[in-house]
């Protein structure tokens, strides 16, 4: 995981210095994640909030329903609370 993140970072700071502006990363069905390997969503969870903190990356979670959207409230990472839509 560690050099995935590695490189994930290293490729970041390529689009940021060519752009200008911080990479988003989207994860979609965390709720998978959540439920199959809770540590990996919060080894996640403090990389979205080290690269926000340094303006390099934005995480987005996105999670069709389960335990995700109650994994992801109340940790630092989480700016914006969990929104809910359902069609």
């Amino acid at each position: 995981m560690r050099s995935l993140m590695q490189y994930i970072y290293s490729v970041a700071e390529a689009f940021k210095e060519k752009y200008g502006r911080p990479a988003v990363i989207v994860f979609d069905n965390i709720n998978i994640l959540a439920q199959l390997d809770p540590s990996t969503l919060k080894i996640l969870q403090n990389e979205a909030k080290r690269s926000a903190d340094d303006n390099l990356i934005v995480f987005v979670f996105v999670s069709s329903e389960g335990s995700g959207p109650r994994d992801l409230q109340g940790h630092p990472s989480t700016l914006v609370p969990p929104l809910n839509f359902r069609s």
